[in-house]
């Protein structure tokens, strides 16, 4: 291959590796790379948002399972 063909090769390289790398909404990613526009910010369905969706709901049960620690000593 010649110097063109080795550039092009590295170029595709490195966006194959920043996919793989991101940690956004794979869906947009892909749409974006079409010169598309995804309607909004996670999809909910690919690996990246429903990690995000996952890490939330843990959230929210951790937050709902604290309680507040009674005033035991007024001064």
């Amino acid at each position: 291959p010649d110097a063109a063909e080795q550039r092009i090769a590295r170029e595709q390289l490195q966006q194959m590796v920043h996919y793989a790398e991101i940690g956004e909404c794979r869906r947009a990613a892909l749409l974006d790379y079409f010169g598309e526009e995804y309607p909004g910010t996670e999809c909910g369905g690919c690996d990246n948002c429903l990690i995000a969706e996952r890490q939330k709901n843990e959230c929210l049960s951790l937050k709902m399972s604290i309680k507040p620690l009674p005033v035991c000593c007024a001064t």
